[in-house]
């Protein structure tokens, strides 16, 4: 994110991920955390409150999980399982695959 300057990446699970839908991934950089952290006003309105999620995310970061909310646990777990999937390969290797198919299904 640094390399490029991205400082908040936003998707949601059913977005390249290979899952069903019902999850927002956010992955944001330091400097986007500490801009939230320092803000005078706070956001007039978001979906997802970085204030109510952030010591939730921090507290499992400590390994001493907490949540203000039940999620989607079959979600939660077909994410963990879409993105091992993800990663057990070469990238290079993954980006081709949509290529391939494309040929079969048309």
């Amino acid at each position: 994110m640094d390399a490029w300057g991205v400082d908040v990446v936003l998707t949601a699970s059913q977005k390249a991920l290979g899952c069903p839908p019902g999850l927002c991934v956010v992955v944001a950089s330091e400097r986007a955390m500490q801009t939230f952290q320092t803000r005078v006003a706070p956001p007039t309105a978001y979906y997802a409150s970085w204030a109510k999620w952030t010591p939730i995310m921090q507290a499992y970061e400590a390994r001493n999980p907490s949540y203000f909310a039940t999620p989607a646990v079959q979600t939660i777990k077909a994410l963990h399982t879409s993105l091992q999937q993800l990663v057990a390969k070469p990238l290079a290797e993954r980006s081709c695959r949509p290529s391939t198919r494309t040929p079969r299904t048309r």
